[in-house]
């Protein structure tokens, strides 16, 4: 599933933890709901956070990871 490089985190990225990993969203657009008053973002997983220190991802080899290529 993955590369076997890493690569610098884009800017403008935002992580979330799911168990043990770290993974790299991208936002790719933001809808408002007026009904519910909060805006709901529409975001793709483009890596997994190899290292915290560094700031570097490994790419997924998906459609999504394309979107920053």
């Amino acid at each position: 599933m993955f590369l076997g490089s890493t690569v610098r985190r884009p800017d403008g990225t935002k992580l979330l933890k799911r168990k043990e990993h770290v993974h790299v969203y991208h936002g790719i657009s933001s809808e408002y709901q007026p009904d519910k008053k909060y805006n709901t973002e529409k975001k793709a997983c483009i890596g997994k956070l190899a290292s915290e220190t560094e700031g570097r991802c490994t790419r997924m080899r998906t459609s999504s990871a394309t979107i920053l290529a």
